[in-house]
């Protein structure tokens, strides 16, 4: 039983006990920021009657109370991720949760594991990877680049128009495009694609719209989800976008797993202090460190 059930199956109260117990009960996003002194006053009682309460519950003091009931409402479901006028902490805090935890979910199932399979090889593969993105987009691609340097794989990103194409032109064999677009529409990505798939390079596109120009051109389409949440459409996007690159890094990662422990441990010991011993950048130095 929670402390809110608590709560409405208390016995035996007295009116200013009651009184008390409803307004925690009506107004408990309140209660954090609330002295007992407080409570007493908009409850037309007093803080003895507010500590008289909280032990009869069964809690010690009122800063007990009180962190159990911010406990129990951190818990608790919103019921919507819709936003309303005002939002305090508490539902904010909540919807937003309950949001990440949809788009992720809506991700899953959606996601094409098959073209998720071929992606993290074509990755594995690669050379290096060009991650092309724009617009707010961009701080996709710089997360992927993140992850791609977790994964010790080279990447480079290209976020303008002319630095898109002409690393399409210039890409050497053996490169990945890795191309970021909700909608898939912007013809400069298209075209870029475009370019490097009729060079022979594989062309990687993640975006919600799977039958978009972008993604026809691409040799393999992860779909994100983003609905019909349009008021936090940006966010659901972006939440989905990173549960998929989290996913691919998660494979890149494993796929040479003790190797690339072992690079990581090795690089947070140069960081400690051996950033320039003699032999600190080779590579297998680095591996016996």
């Amino acid at each position: 039983m929670d402390n809110f059930e608590k709560l409405r199956r208390a016995k035996g109260l007295t009116a200013n006990d009651q009184a008390i117990v409803s307004y925690v009960l009506d107004h408990p996003e309140e209660i954090a920021r609330l002295s007992s002194r407080e409570l007493g006053r908009r409850t037309h009682t007093s803080a003895s009657s507010v500590m008289r309460v909280c032990r009869r519950l069964g809690f010690e003091s009122w800063e007990d109370f009180k962190y159990n009931i911010a406990s129990d409402l951190k818990r608790a479901p919103a019921g919507t991720t819709a936003m309303a006028q005002g939002e305090h902490a508490l539902s904010a805090s909540a919807k937003v949760a309950e949001l990440e935890s949809l788009a992720i979910a809506r991700t899953r199932e959606s996601l094409n594991l098959t073209a998720l399979q071929e992606a993290a090889d074509l990755l594995l593969a690669a050379d290096a990877i060009g991650i092309c993105a724009k617009d707010t987009n961009d701080t996709i691609a710089s997360y992927a680049d993140m992850l791609c340097s977790l994964a010790h794989r080279v990447a480079l990103v290209r976020n303008a128009n002319d630095r898109i194409i002409r690393y399409a032109q210039a890409a050497a064999a053996g490169h990945v495009g890795l191309f970021i677009s909700r909608g898939g529409n912007d013809k400069t990505l298209i075209a870029a694609a475009k370019a490097l798939t009729s060079r022979g390079i594989k062309t990687i596109a993640l975006t919600t719209a799977v039958e978009s120009p972008l993604a026809r051109v691409c040799d393999v389409v992860l779909g994100c989800y983003y609905g019909d949440l349009a008021t936090y459409g940006e966010v659901v996007w972006h939440v989905s976008t990173h549960y998929v690159l989290n996913t691919l890094f998660t494979m890149l990662f494993a796929d040479n797993y003790e190797e690339n422990r072992s690079l990581e441990q090795a690089l947070y010991r140069i960081g400690n202090g051996e950033l320039y011993s003699e032999n600190a950048w080779d590579v297998d130095t680095m591996s016996r460190m």
